[in-house]
């Protein structure tokens, strides 16, 4: 995790009891940091087990998997930028 992943935790922490708005912001934006995480872990764990011993067998369905992750990277960034 990077620093910017930690910011909204400390400022919850410090903030929640003095601002209502600043403390659920803060929520939402953790939440939204530990969402992108989880989903990463995820496609990294399905990446190392799925497809890449898939392509070095030179597999069908290895070279297939590669557009379906191509397309779960771009919904993931529009889920990120709306």
């Amino acid at each position: 995790m990077k620093e910017e992943d930690i910011v909204p935790l400390i400022i919850w922490l410090i903030k929640r009891e003095q601002s209502e708005f600043v403390a659920s912001h803060a929520k939402e934006s953790l939440n939204f940091n530990i969402t992108i995480f989880l989903i990463t872990a995820v496609g990294y764990v399905l990446a190392f087990l799925l497809v890449i011993p898939a392509v070095m067998m030179e597999t069908v369905w290895g070279y297939g998997m590669f557009p379906v992750l191509v397309a779960a990277s771009l919904a993931l960034s529009i889920f990120c930028i709306v």
